[in-house]
C-alpha cells in the first residue's frame, strides 16, 4: 500500500519533518506485522499521555470549578468516541495502514480510530514539541462538537437546578 505523505500531511494541518516517523503513526500492528516496520502501539501509548496533559491544562485554565467537574468533563474529551469524530472528520481513517486480514472489518472502529489519533499526537509532539501537539488537540476541544454527551450527567443537573 502507498502512503500518500502530503495527503496526509494536508489532513493533518502539520507538515512532518520525519516523514518516517509520519507513516508510523499511522501504522497499525496487523500491518506492521505483515510488512516488517514499527507499529503505532508505542506512540499511542505516549499520545495518550499528552493528550490528557492538554486536555487538563485547558480546563484548568478555563472558568470550571471543581475537581469532579473538570475530571468530567476531561473524561468526555479524551473518550474514545469524540476521538473517532475527530479522526472522521480529518479523513484519517481511509490513511491507516492495515493487515490484509483487518482491511474489510475495520470500519468505524472507535479502538482503531481513537488511537490513531493518540498516535498522531505523540508524532507531531516529537517532530514538532508541545507547542505543535496543542496546536493540533487544542482546536477540536475549543470547537466542543466532539465531546462525547452525557446525557445522564446532564439530566441530573438539570433536575437539581430545577426542584
Amino acid at each position: 500500500m502507498i502512503f500518500d505523505v502530503a495527503e496526509c500531511e494536508q489532513r493533518l494541518g502539520y507538515r512532518f519533518n520525519d516523514k518516517i516517523l509520519l507513516r508510523q503513526c499511522f501504522t497499525h500492528a496487523s500491518y506492521a506485522n505483515e510488512n516488517k516496520s514499527k507499529d503505532n502501539e508505542r506512540l499511542e501509548f505516549f499520545g495518550d499521555a499528552i493528550l490528557g496533559l492538554v486536555v487538563t491544562e485547558y480546563l484548568f485554565k478555563s472558568d470550571m470549578s471543581g475537581e469532579g467537574k473538570l475530571t468530567q468533563e476531561r473524561s468526555k474529551l479524551v473518550s474514545k468516541k469524540p476521538l473517532q469524530k475527530v479522526v472522521e472528520e480529518l479523513g484519517l481513517s481511509e490513511l491507516i495502514l492495515l493487515g490484509n486480514g483487518l482491511n474489510m472489518h475495520a470500519s468505524h472502529d472507535e479502538k482503531l480510530y481513537s488511537s490513531l489519533y493518540e498516535a498522531v499526537v505523540a508524532g507531531i509532539y516529537l517532530d514538532g514539541g508541545m507547542e505543535a501537539a496543542r496546536n493540533f488537540i487544542l482546536p477540536f476541544i475549543t470547537e466542543g462538537k466532539y465531546a462525547e454527551a452525557d446525557y445522564k450527567t446532564r439530566l441530573q443537573e438539570i433536575v437539581q437546578q430545577n426542584p
